[in-house]
């Protein structure tokens, strides 16, 4: 089942609440193959949301490990208490990032939301030019917004000769970048072109592969990007 990462996380204790019950009454009842099945099919949802929200705040890097270790915790008698403490730190010593985490998720619109989660989604079932593409969306919609609302008139005149592709935007950025204010930090210069250039490897024959390890650097660098406050819409 497809999961939406981004409404889950701002519900996360919850959803480890319930996740926690449902193992609790498997255990105690000792239905260990439903047990194990319950594992099985919310494991991997857990730890792919923690790893979504690790990606935007590294503060949550224990609570991965922790994670990582429940998830191979495949001894029934082990996965209980490894759970357990899951759980603890997810409600406790986590608590306190929530809101600034939240926080910084709020840069995103509602189509940026969209693309990420579907890039995150794809990352996960090993399709990386999916991955690659709807992350370069994401951050080519951001980049039109900010050159929208420093110089519109400016970007409307160019309209008739460019398609606003990714690539067009970062050219007309860099070559005119006292027309829109240097609206976008100079840092992200490299990341935007990086970005187009595994945009354009994925959204046409190159007869070369992306690897997950590709696919991951374009995601965390697109994320950077988004969540930074000098590139808020």
């Amino acid at each position: 089942m497809k999961v939406n990462y981004i409404r889950v996380i701002s519900t996360l204790p919850v959803t480890l609440e319930k996740l926690y019950d449902g193992f609790s009454q498997m255990i105690e009842s000792s239905k260990f193959l439903q047990a194990s099945a319950f594992h099985i099919e919310h494991s991997s949802r857990i730890f792919n949301t923690i790893d979504f929200i690790s990606r935007i705040d590294s503060r949550f890097d224990p609570l991965k490990t922790t994670a990582t270790k429940y998830l191979h915790g495949h001894n029934l008698q082990t996965i209980h208490p490894l759970f357990s403490k899951l759980l603890k730190e997810t409600t406790n010593k986590y608590k306190s990032y929530y809101k600034p985490f939240l926080s910084r998720l709020s840069y995103l619109d509602t189509y940026e939301r969209k693309r990420i989660d579907e890039s995150f989604h794809s990352l996960k079932e090993k399709c990386y030019w999916s991955s690659v593409l709807n992350s370069s969306v994401a951050i080519e919609h951001r980049l039109l917004k900010l050159l929208s609302k420093e110089n519109e008139s400016f970007l409307r005149s160019k309209k008739k000769n460019l398609d606003f592709t990714l690539g067009a935007l970062v050219s007309l950025y860099t070559e005119n970048k006292s027309s829109f204010n240097n609206c976008i930090p100079k840092l992200h210069d490299g990341l935007m072109k990086l970005v187009n250039d595994y945009r354009i490897i994925s959204a046409h024959s190159k007869k070369r592969d992306i690897t997950k390890s590709n696919t991951e650097a374009v995601f965390n660098l697109v994320i950077a990007f988004l969540i930074d406050p000098d590139c808020r819409r």
